[in-house]
């Protein structure tokens, strides 16, 4: 019960950070999508897959406490050596900081 009572209260955190992300990309017209994790899919994928200008986003939302996993920086990697751009964030201003210079 306290794993599940913790798991929710970091997914709250988590989203607090992520809503307002969403929020902004719907009201600039970014295609963006949610990536909603499960067993059958690969760990480390970014919460937010997005494409701006033509550009390739990959952006992980992170409460201000919150860590990447290997799986999440080896993706960032991938993402980045691929030419495309990922962002660590942990509230909107850190995507708006990327985001404005496109």
């Amino acid at each position: 019960m306290w794993l599940n009572l913790a798991k929710q209260t970091n997914q709250s955190e988590k989203e607090r950070v992520e809503k307002p992300i969403k929020d902004w990309l719907k009201s600039n017209n970014y295609y963006h999508f949610k990536v909603h994790g499960s067993a059958l899919m690969e760990e480390g994928i970014p919460d937010l897959i997005v494409c701006i200008k033509g550009l390739f986003l990959g952006i992980e939302a992170k409460d201000p406490k919150g860590k990447q996993s290997l799986s999440q920086k080896v993706h960032q990697q991938n993402i980045e050596n691929s030419g495309g751009i990922y962002i660590l964030a942990k509230s909107l201003d850190d995507v708006i900081k990327i985001v404005k210079d496109l």
